[in-house]
């Protein structure tokens, strides 16, 4: 995934009036997600179901939602939905999303804070799962 993909997803204004300071976006940016986050860039809509076990195989948490198409003529790059207070504790965590029934992916996740977010991102036909920090590295 680009690393503006995020950017434009969460930054909004915030990344036009800090331009070139990308530690302080970062900072904010982390602040400013869920433990977990939707994003797509899709010009269609689509239908996303994620699900969250725990290292014993207990369920943790699963939605199903639907993230609105992108419009060209759009300020906003990406659609989000946003889930919080999932992380009870550190630990290893297994992520498996699925983008209308026919593309999905299956992740590990290690969760050192609670505070930790994890990006679930659909882009160009292909479905990321990572912690923020590691796919905003690439």
């Amino acid at each position: 995934m680009k690393r503006r993909t995020y950017v434009g997803a969460l930054a909004g204004t915030v990344t036009t009036a800090l331009a070139g300071c990308s530690a302080i976006i970062e900072g904010l940016l982390a602040r400013a997600l869920d433990d977990v986050n939707l994003i797509s860039n899709s010009e269609e809509p689509v239908g996303i179901r994620f699900e969250i076990v725990d290292a014993d195989g207990e369920l943790v948490f699963e939605q199903t939602g639907h993230l609105d198409g992108v419009d060209e003529q759009s300020e906003d790059e990406t659609s989000t939905m946003r889930f919080g207070d999932i992380w009870e504790a550190p630990g290893e965590y297994t992520v498996t999303a699925e983008v209308d029934e026919r593309l999905t992916n299956t992740e590990p996740i290690t969760i050192e804070d609670t505070d930790d977010s994890v990006l679930i991102a659909y882009e160009d036909g292909a479905l990321e799962i990572g912690l923020f920090e590691e796919l905003a590295d690439d």
